[in-house]
């Protein structure tokens, strides 16, 4: 295996290659650039084998210095092939992995939208006093596409206090996505200023936001060390119309003021991919005054549909408005090193069917330079192209040349024959992968068809996935400089069980197929992984395979709810009209909660043995409605309703609840970990670990999606209890039958708080505890730190958002105190008080029964530590050279006064 891959396993539960593809099930009214849709996707989520999805990382390079750690890479993450999705900049399912990117999903207005009469949710999150609900109004946005008229979906409301009951509200804050440098995660803007971060590989509470009061040209993002990372300056924003799709990393700036800058070009004009999806709730009959006609919300666009109808067809997929999107251009450090990446136009362009591409030129080069402008490393790129003349001529990345190890080759699933069909075919599954069926655009939208009790299934069969050719385009093999090569075998996802929300509960459960026979869902799984050394290509060297079976022999998938299409229904009371509802599908575009399909059971067969992992699934963190949502007028519009099967009071309430409701997700809380078991040839046990969670919940009053039938009111705030996190608590491993455990506790910030282990338990206190010291008043310090949080350097460190320092470790037994080690800290100097130092550490040790202090720590204009003297009075010097950069030297029994003087 070359070293540039990662090993067969990373952690537990991750396969040789990191991250996965993801699906979604959400409706974004704007679509990122190809570039930055693969950068999200491949990084979003660390791949496992709960997804089985393969991901390869090949290093490019790595700057390091005292303040900064920036990895280039070019990663690879596949599910199999979607056509709709144009190739990024490295080529066909490549991303290049430098610095990162915000994105978001735009839920009714954008949040910065303002103007007269209508204000995104910014307005709400800003102003205090928009406090409490009114009326509810549907709301015409007022887009157009070719005179179709757009309706938004999303209900707006006047809050009390505002005598123009005309100003609209829009109530749905956009998510907005976030990964860099190893941090990513959701967060969403809240009511009077507060803002959420969720589902974040860290911890949610580390993290502060800045952004304009009114506009969203910048986003900032301080981690809990005081590092600042700012998004969108300059061209590192990308756009359609006036609405930001995606805001890149343009600056890094250190707690002592030194920066990273990452600097743009505009590129291409990319037009968003069409897509499938339906999404939105419409009644046939409305009064003259409502004039609700169908545009798609900009993913799909018919050029003509003059009606609604549940068996209108659009005459044409068509894309919407265009991307401009911005390329990195280069990486400036402040010492004078570079990374530049260059770009070409290839030979052979991909098409369309019947729609404007936008050719996005693909990475050329990429060129490390020293401060002296020298070229220190230089990584180039070659593509290849399906031969076949009627292909789409798809770019995919070939070979990449690093200089000094050499070339990385890459091979894929076609050959000669393989035809990829164009952009904007209407041959692909409910997920967006290729099927090759006969679907046109008259038997493309398929339609939910529900029996006497509501259970619901698919009319149409041209949806249906098909692992022949969804397969098409995967990496087949990559062959390393060394001579090595590593080969991946690939099989379709299936699943024997799938969640629904039907008669008679109408909350989303899990339901097994009949028979728990498996059946087929979209995409694929990694089957193989085979390595083979550069004397022998044809026996393998080693290999895993995987199997995707539970303990009884059946599939271990779980699929994500089935789309609904154009389910409808009418009502049993005058004025009888129909009522249309299209949810759907579609091509995925943008990050989400998770996959479309998680497996609770993976063995992986080795030649030594094998392995056998359990993963929390949906079995054990299903999905939930919201509590505590009331409707008034609900009666006059959609109480009594006929679906073939005539229902009335609760169910009838119920199954339209179900319908105009959402659920809460817990999706991104699936996937850990729970055991894994390791068996020898013979399949007696050798080794294992199991790991329980616990989660904690926390209650957000939001008003949330609701839809519109033209008049409905809201009685009450909806107030959800929402899982924060699944943190795991204890870890038993079990080697040659001895058993370790490991026990762990949570503060409310969720700092790590107590690890107990062999009868000892260690303890720990950060920064952002400050706010919470209470919870400290056993601790031998308490009374210490009750003082310290009023000092200037508490407040300043708060200001700063470093919040994630330690301040102190204390270990103890049943008997008392172990030793305890603390961290104080300080301005560098009374003239720069902007940058706060660890001043001295204090450790105390119950054999010795006394404190020692490891003090006078002396620091550059840069932070650095050039000083330090030990408990019995001893100085080291620390020398650092490259402008301050890089620690040189270390001159023991020394003071820096000698050293100077030497």
């Amino acid at each position: 295996m070359n070293r540039f891959i990662i090993a067969a396993f990373v952690a537990a539960s991750c396969l040789v290659y990191r991250a996965s593809a993801q699906e979604v099930n959400t409706n974004p009214v704007e679509l990122p650039s190809a570039t930055v849709w693969e950068f999200v996707k491949y990084n979003n989520a660390a791949a496992n084998l709960y997804t089985g999805t393969v991901c390869i990382e090949i290093p490019v390079y790595t700057y390091e210095d005292s303040d900064f750690t920036i990895p280039v890479s070019l990663g690879y993450s596949s599910n199999g092939f979607k056509p709709n999705i144009q190739a990024p900049a490295a080529g066909h399912e490549w991303s290049l992995n430098a610095g990162g990117t915000v994105t978001r999903i735009v839920r009714g207005l954008p949040d910065e939208e303002r103007n007269l009469s209508t204000f995104g949710f910014m307005e709400t999150h800003n102003d205090s006093t928009l406090t409490g609900v009114g009326q509810l109004d549907g709301f015409t946005t007022g887009w157009d596409n070719d005179g179709i008229e757009a309706v938004s979906p999303t209900l707006f409301y006047a809050p009390y206090g505002w005598d123009n009951t005309s100003m609209l509200f829009d109530m749905e804050p956009d998510i907005f996505y976030f990964n860099f440098l190893g941090y990513s995660g959701k967060f969403q803007l809240g009511y009077d200023g507060a803002v959420h971060f969720y589902d974040t590989n860290t911890k949610d509470s580390e993290f502060a936001l800045e952004i304009p009061r009114y506009d969203l040209n910048e986003i900032t993002i301080v981690t809990g060390d005081g590092f600042r990372y700012t998004f969108g300056t300059g061209l590192a924003r990308e756009f359609s119309g006036k609405t930001g799709t995606s805001w890149k990393l343009s600056e890094i700036t250190a707690p002592n003021g030194r920066k990273v800058t990452f600097e743009y070009t505009r590129s291409a004009r990319q037009y968003d991919s069409a897509a499938t999806l339906t999404y939105q709730f419409f009644n046939n009959y409305a009064p003259s005054t409502m004039n609700y006609s169908f545009r798609g919300n900009y993913l799909i666009g018919p050029e003509k549909m003059a009606e609604i109808d549940i068996d209108a067809k659009p005459t044409r997929p068509k894309l919407s408005s265009p991307i401009f999107v911005s390329a990195l251009d280069r990486i400036v450090f402040d010492n004078g090193s570079a990374i530049d990446f260059y770009y070409k136009t290839l030979p052979y362009n991909e098409s369309g069917e019947g729609t404007i591409l936008t050719i996005l030129p693909k990475l050329d080069r990429i060129v490390v330079s020293n401060s002296d402008g020298e070229a220190v490393r230089t990584c180039a790129l070659s593509y290849s192209f399906p031969p076949a003349e009627e292909s789409n001529k798809i770019p995919f990345l070939s070979e990449i040349e690093l200089s000094g190890e050499g070339v990385f080759s890459m091979e894929y699933d076609y050959d000669e024959t393989t035809i990829f069909p164009k952009h904007g075919t209407f041959k692909i599954d409910h997920w967006g992968y290729y099927n090759n069926s006969s679907a046109t655009y008259e038997s493309f939208y398929a339609k939910t068809v529900q029996d006497d009790y509501l259970h619901e299934s698919i009319g149409t069969s041209v949806r249906n996935p098909n692992g022949e050719y969804s397969r098409i385009g995967m990496l087949k093999s990559i062959t390393y400089p060394t001579g090595g090569r590593t080969d991946f075998e690939y099989e379709p996802h299936d699943y024997s069980a799938y969640v629904t929300c039907e008669y008679p509960v109408f909350i989303p459960y899990l339901q097994n197929t009949v028979g728990r026979k498996a059946a087929p869902a979209g995409g694929m799984r990694i089957k193989s992984i085979k390595d083979y050394s550069s004397s022998d290509t044809t026996s393998p060297a080693y290999s895993r395979e995987y199997s995707y079976l539970d303990s009884e022999g059946y599939s271990s998938g779980n699929l994500a709810p089935m789309p609904r299409y154009g389910l409808s229904y009418t009502r049993s009371t005058p004025p009888n009209e129909n009522i249309s509802v299209f949810l759907g599908s579609y091509n995925d575009l943008l990050p989400s909660d998770g996959t479309h399909i998680g497996y609770s059971r993976v063995v992986e067969t080795l030649p030594e043995g094998s392995n056998e992992y359990r993963f929390i699934s949906y079995r054990d963190c299903p999905d939930g409605k919201v509590t505590n949502m009331e409707y008034t007028n609900i009666n006059n519009y959609l109480y009594d309703v006929t679906c073939n099967r005539n229902l009335s009071g609760t169910d009838a309430r119920n199954a339209i609840m179900a319908l105009m409701s959402p659920t809460i997700s817990m999706e991104s809380k699936r996937g850990k970990l729970l055991s894994k078991r390791s068996f020898d040839k013979n399949g007696d046990m050798v080794a294992s670990q199991t790991t329980s969670y616990e989660s904690y919940t926390y209650a957000y009053e939001s008003l949330d999606k609701i839809w519109n039938l033209q008049s409905l009111y809201i009685g009450a705030t909806r107030v959800a209890t929402v899982i924060g996190d699944i943190r795991p608590v204890s870890v038993s491993t079990r080697i040659s039958g001895v058993t370790e455990t490991e026990n762990y506790s949570y503060d409310s910030f969720r700092n790590l708080k107590t690890v107990v282990k062999d009868g000892k338990t260690s303890r720990f206190l950060y920064v952002q505890d400050l706010d919470d010291i209470e919870a400290f008043d056993d601790m031998v310090s308490a009374s210490y730190w009750n003082s310290f949080r009023s000092t200037a350097t508490a407040r300043t460190m708060k200001r700063l958002n470093m919040v994630n320092l330690p301040l102190q470790e204390e270990i103890y037994d049943k008997n008392g105190i172990l030793s305890i080690r603390r961290y104080n800290y300080g301005y560098r100097n009374a003239s720069d008080t902007s940058l706060v130092v660890v001043k001295s550490i204090e450790s105390y040790d119950q054999t010795s029964e006394r404190w020692e202090t490891v003090s006078h720590f002396d620091y550059d204009s840069l932070g650095n530590l050039v000083e330090a003297t030990d408990p019995d009075g001893v100085s080291t010097v620390y020398i650092w050279g490259h402008g301050g950069l890089h620690l040189v030297a270390a001159v023991g029994n020394a003071t820096i006064e000698q050293v100077e003087d030497a």
